[in-house]
């Protein structure tokens, strides 16, 4: 679990070159700009062949769940950007649907997701892996993610 720590912003730093935003469209800025299950596996897997772990799906569904939980904070529970961002990170490191490597995609989908609408996040690594091993350990929620998010982001 080390790896985590180091590699939260080595892995943001890799998507600069579009392999996650490539899906998106900035010109209806009208309600947030989702993620994809395709953005979803692109950033596991980079996160994987960087880090280690190993590969694989435990339960397809469980990612779907994760992903339609980020939208339903939205759609259904007028959350704004960091509950929205929250409930990625939190539902893909609680869902475990991944073989490996739930914590890194669910933070890297929340920063992920936060800068495709324009915030960054400017808390530390250690900031950032401590609230992902919180979750894990059950000692934060998502109100509480999005918390640490909100008091450290920036408008891009």
């Amino acid at each position: 679990m080390p790896e985590m720590k180091t590699s939260i912003r080595l892995l943001m730093t890799s998507f600069g070159s579009g392999l996650i935003y490539s899906d998106v469209s900035l010109n209806d800025m009208e309600e947030p700009l989702f993620l994809t299950r395709a953005q979803i596996e692109r950033l596991h897997d980079k996160s994987l062949l960087k880090f280690g772990g190993s590969s694989g799906v435990r339960d397809e569904g469980l990612i779907q769940s994760a992903l339609a939980s980020a939208k339903n904070v939205y759609f259904y529970g007028n959350g704004d950007l960091f509950d929205i961002a929250a409930a990625y990170a939190f539902h893909l490191a609680q869902a475990q649907a991944f073989v490996d490597g739930n914590k890194r995609a669910g933070i890297g989908a929340a920063l992920t997701f936060l800068e495709v609408n324009r915030i960054r996040v400017l808390a530390t690594d250690d900031a950032l892996y401590g609230a992902m091993i919180d979750i894990a350990e059950k000692r934060l929620d998502k109100s509480g993610l999005a918390k640490i998010l909100r008091d450290s982001a920036k408008a891009i």
